[in-house]
């Protein structure tokens, strides 16, 4: 069973509402779309490391997206680590996250 499941399955134990906690979790289209193209461009280092940097133009959280496009890497088979950079930008500062 993966996570999801698990995951729904007990939260619907604890008398959780599945389908307001489903809505509380969505992503706008510009997140969904940064997660999927760090996916995309994602290079495998020495067949077992995913290595990308997520786009952050557009994006409220880019922090949380790249953590989540990290996670996204870690389920394709063969993936032992994955690493995803961002870029922050803070009063003219510019800061890379690693997730």
């Amino acid at each position: 069973m993966s996570g999801t499941f698990e995951a729904a399955a007990y939260l619907r134990r604890s008398g959780a509402e599945v389908t307001r906690v489903r809505k509380m979790l969505r992503n706008d289209m510009a997140c969904y779309k940064a997660r999927a193209e760090a996916v995309r461009h994602a290079e495998v280092y020495r067949g077992a490391f995913a290595i990308s940097v997520c786009p952050s133009e557009d994006v409220e959280s880019p922090t949380i997206v790249g953590a989540q496009a990290a996670n996204e890497l870690l389920n394709i088979i063969g993936i032992k680590a994955s690493f995803c950079a961002d870029r922050v930008r803070r009063k003219n500062i510019h800061q890379f996250a690693f997730h």
